[in-house]
């Protein structure tokens, strides 16, 4: 199992990082099971909007996006909002880190899973907690 966070799969849909790993994990999704908070639709979605506005992606680029990532096998995890307050808050507190990043967290913690990301701080705080990273490196 595998948390996908928004910068992984947004480098990945932009093209900004094609290494063999970030590559494979997306070539072979259907083999792996993507999980994601519901916050990373919100966070995908958004920075899509902001592209075509700014005019780095025009709307027919926006629409195939949004089709690639919809023909992703990602399951939405549930968040209530007692894990919100009770672990994912108390989590970004402890980790120095916005409650969106200890949200996928929370969740690789939770799942047991690897978590995919490209996100710095996120990778760090992965680390201090003896979680699996992809891509391996950094």
């Amino acid at each position: 199992m595998i948390v996908l966070d928004a910068s992984l799969a947004l480098a990945w849909l932009f093209g900004e990082d094609s290494s063999p790993e970030i590559t494979a994990l997306f070539d072979e999704a259907n083999l792996r099971q993507l999980i994601v908070p519901p916050l990373w639709h919100l966070e995908v979605s958004n920075v899509l909007v902001i592209a075509e506005r700014k005019g780095r992606i025009t709307p027919a680029e926006l629409a195939r996006y949004v089709n690639d990532l919809r023909d992703l096998p990602i399951t939405t995890a549930d968040v209530s909002p007692e894990s919100i307050r009770n672990d994912i808050l108390p989590l970004a507190q402890r980790e120095r880190l916005t409650v969106y990043d200890a949200a996928y967290l929370h969740l690789t913690m939770k799942m047991e899973a690897f978590l995919a990301t490209l996100d710095a701080d996120l990778r760090a705080a992965a680390r201090r907690n003896g979680l699996s990273l992809l891509p391996d490196g950094n």
